[in-house]
């Protein structure tokens, strides 16, 4: 009974610390707070869920435009292709750039589960 008592009053202990945790965070200025009112429209472009689906589908077009590539292929699916390569090349550079601008350099390369605080 008493080792009972004890676990629970360590639960508790650990979820009060949680919940404090929580509080402490929340009442945190988010890092983007002082940013200027452009590099904060972009933080808000580059963290929008639109820009992750745009992303997205233009991946699956990339792909799809790369398994198109075959053997004897004619000279203008060829040329095409490169064109193609080229917009997708443009299109992930300027994502690349415009997370660069709103995250900054140490954040944009920081590990995946910690970008965002």
């Amino acid at each position: 009974q008493h080792q009972e008592a004890e676990e629970a009053r360590r639960r508790e202990e650990k979820r009060q610390r949680r919940l404090q945790r929580k509080r402490r965070k929340a009442q945190r200025r988010p890092y983007y707070a002082d940013y200027s009112p452009t590099r904060r429209s972009i933080h808000a472009l580059c963290t929008s869920h639109y820009l992750d689906l745009f992303i997205t589908f233009i991946i699956g077009v990339n792909v799809i435009t790369m398994s198109m590539e075959h053997y004897n292929q004619p000279k203008s699916l060829d040329e095409a292709l490169k064109y193609c390569n080229y917009v997708f090349t443009v299109v992930f550079v300027f994502e690349a750039a415009l997370k660069l601008v709103a995250f900054g350099f140490r954040r944009f390369f920081k590990d995946r589960w910690n970008q965002l605080d």
